[in-house]
């Protein structure tokens, strides 16, 4: 039986590799070297939201009001990801390189440009969120914890900009 870290492992090696299915279940133990890569992990979707924001900011699709709020969130990300990259270095890993920052997305309008926002807001909170529960270094769950307060922020934001309820649910889960 595969644990919640096993899960979040496979998950990002599923994601990182593009493979649409899971690998086959096996069970983790919690160590430094899985903490190295679920940091890895999330630091490869912090690169991807920095490109998203920036791919946002230069799409002519946005209206003033959202500008400088939409700048801020792509700032935000670029800090995760120079604090993920120092948390890795600090545990002698070695992080992932940014990939090439071209996007095949090209949105329509600005509301199909926040839908994209929102899900990947919400795809990194959900990421943090389970984050949180198996990393074996405890200082790791609570920056992750901090972060996903951000994304969850970034999330409700981006859901009232698009007339949306912000916050759906009480439970994140």
């Amino acid at each position: 039986m595969m644990n919640r870290r096993g899960l979040m492992l496979a998950a990002f090696s599923g994601s990182l590799t593009g493979c649409a299915s899971l690998a086959a279940p096996k069970r983790y133990e919690e160590t430094p070297e899985d903490d190295l890569a679920i940091l890895n992990g999330a630091l490869a979707l912090e690169y991807r939201a920095v490109s998203s924001y920036r791919l946002a900011a230069a799409s002519g699709l946005l209206r003033k009001t959202l500008q400088a709020p939409l700048t801020r969130f792509g700032e935000d990300h670029a800090r995760h990801a120079e604090g993920l990259r120092r948390w890795i270095a600090q545990r002698a890993g070695e992080p992932v390189t940014p990939p090439n920052a071209t996007h095949e997305f090209e949105p329509r309008d600005e509301a199909q440009l926040l839908r994209y926002l929102a899900a990947a807001e919400q795809g990194m909170a959900d990421t943090y969120f389970g984050a949180v529960a198996v990393f074996a270094d405890r200082d790791l769950a609570r920056n992750a914890a901090s972060i996903l307060g951000i994304e969850t922020a970034h999330w409700a934001l981006l859901r009232e900009a698009l007339a949306l309820e912000p916050v759906p649910a009480p439970f994140i889960r």
